[in-house]
């Protein structure tokens, strides 16, 4: 082992900590792990923190360092979960009948988006968090900690705005139909 790691660190107790840790954050991105597959993800950080070292001025304890290079592997797996779903399966062929919209439908819809984000931000004036976290959403920012991490709000508050946006949504949503009903 490196000179810098102490030594009475236990590594399999931080191998069983990093693989419980695992799982937890697994979870809260959605992913499905083993075991044995959080095992291995806590390994693969102890493999990365021995590699390239403890960074004490980043990290004073030893578990947030193990925390951290898994938090990190976790999250990586769920952008590439994401992006494997995210990209639909195009046919080889076109269907004859599964046309797509005409320009003449492209820019109505784009007209009725424009006409609810106008909605939108006249029902959201004075109400600047509100406003703030929808445009963050509207840029294709829907995860609340980023969201408060762009507009520098409390995640509260963040909460807060996109329930009312929510709530509104749904006003808007009937009044659109309402103006386009025949």
């Amino acid at each position: 082992m490196p000179d810098d790691f102490p030594a009475d660190l236990d590594w399999g107790q931080q191998l069983l900590q990093g693989a419980l840790y695992a799982e937890r954050r697994a979870r809260r991105f959605g992913l499905r792990i083993t075991g044995a597959e959080a095992k291995a993800v806590a390994g693969q950080a102890l493999e990365q923190i021995i590699a390239a070292g403890w960074d004490r001025t980043l990290y004073a304890e030893f578990a947030d360092c193990v925390e951290s290079r898994v938090r990190g592997i976790i999250i990586n797996r769920s952008r590439k979960k994401a992006t494997r779903q995210e990209v639909p399966a195009e046919p080889a062929h076109p269907s004859p009948t599964d046309p797509s919209p005409s320009p003449e439908q492209v820019a109505a819809d784009r007209q009725l988006a424009n006409r609810a984000t106008t909605l939108m931000l006249e029902r959201l004036d004075g109400n600047a968090d509100a406003t703030a976290v929808f445009m963050e959403m509207a840029q294709g920012n829907d995860r609340p900690a980023d969201i408060a991490a762009e507009t520098r709000l409390a995640i509260g508050k963040v909460y807060r705005a996109r329930e009312r946006i929510s709530d509104l949504s749904a006003e808007i949503a009937a009044a659109l139909t309402k103006e386009l009903a025949p």
